[in-house]
């Protein structure tokens, strides 16, 4: 199923438009050759439609998150280097085939490290990848590592940033992505039944609102059962919601929205050097006032005015 929504921002009127595609797919466990065959079938439906970009859920390259230890041991054989690997080089194929820009997710391998990896690639090929900052809730053990800063991507004259689920849930990176200058956070996102889908739209929303930026999420799902989940959400630069769509668990919902992207955000609440000014020096105090206390604290691979720094 494929549905089509338009959207253009009224203040920013002759800026480039791009045309997203939001695919809640149902996804294969630890089935990379299955997930790359539902991506393709979703490559070739919307074929001919004008899409710019087609946006998939958390991981779907290898099934989504784990929900179990056993489970992410299994997903440990399809971790690979990035963008080196197999499953990488078969979906900017699939890029290259459709004409289209793709955000997919793995188990990225390197340097003896596990990371959750969400890729951006079009028919030119690599252009850049998010590691997952918040891999598991910060403060639990996980066995994912986690990112160590937010990298901005460059694409079309405007600039974008990978949040997936927890990155956008959590305030700290899209606060990051607003000082970056990003106008469009996409966020792949794990599945979400309808009660916290609620509570994942009002967040997306207040990210949006707060940076001055487009932000989309995609839900993935594994059920095979006839309940209704989360497909797609897309909120405005305004915290407008314009896209808020669900289907059953065993179906593959594809949305397709028109934005406006400009190059320079409209910025709602203000300088974005004095904001990052008040965060440096917040980090520093806190670093220095319980260095060892719970407020000092970071995930691993992080620390007190180091993680998250944009590149």
């Amino acid at each position: 199923m494929a549905e089509e929504h338009r959207y253009l921002g009224p203040e920013n009127r002759g800026s480039p438009t791009i045309r997203i595609a939001l695919a809640s797919t149902v996804l294969s466990r630890g089935d990379t050759i299955s997930n790359l065959k539902v991506m393709e079938d979703e490559l070739a439906r919307i074929s001919g439609q004008g899409v710019d970009l087609i946006v998939f859920p958390e991981l779907n390259l290898v099934g989504g998150p784990p929900r179990r230890q056993t489970a992410a041991e299994e997903l440990l054989a399809l971790a690979e280097p990035l963008p080196s690997g197999k499953a990488y080089s078969a979906v900017r194929d699939l890029a290259r085939k459709y004409g289209a820009a793709i955000c997919a997710g793995l188990v990225e391998r390197d340097a003896g490290k596990l990371f959750m990896t969400h890729f951006f690639c079009d028919p030119s090929g690599f252009i850049g990848k998010q590691r997952k900052l918040f891999p598991v809730n910060p403060g639990k053990p996980g066995w994912a590592d986690a990112g160590d800063h937010l990298e901005a991507i460059d694409y079309r004259g405007f600039r974008l940033a990978i949040l997936a689920c927890s990155d956008f849930l959590l305030p700290e990176p899209a606060i990051l992505a607003g000082l970056a200058g990003c106008s469009l956070i996409i966020c792949p996102t794990d599945g979400f039944d309808l009660a916290n889908g609620q509570i994942a739209q009002k967040l997306l929303t207040a990210r949006a609102l707060d940076i001055g930026a487009h932000a989309v999420a995609v839900f993935g799902h594994q059920s095979h059962r006839e309940e209704e989940v989360v497909a797609s959400i897309a909120c405005s630069p305004r915290g407008e919601v314009l896209l808020s769509e669900t289907c059953t668990a065993s179906e593959t919902r594809t949305d397709i929205i028109d934005v406006v992207l400009p190059a320079t955000p409209h910025r709602t609440w203000g300088n974005a050097e004095i904001r990052a000014g008040i965060l440096r020096g917040s980090l520093e105090h806190i670093a220095r006032q319980a260095p060892d206390g719970p407020a000092g604290r970071c995930p691993a691979g992080s620390a007190p005015g180091k993680a998250g720094l944009v590149r």
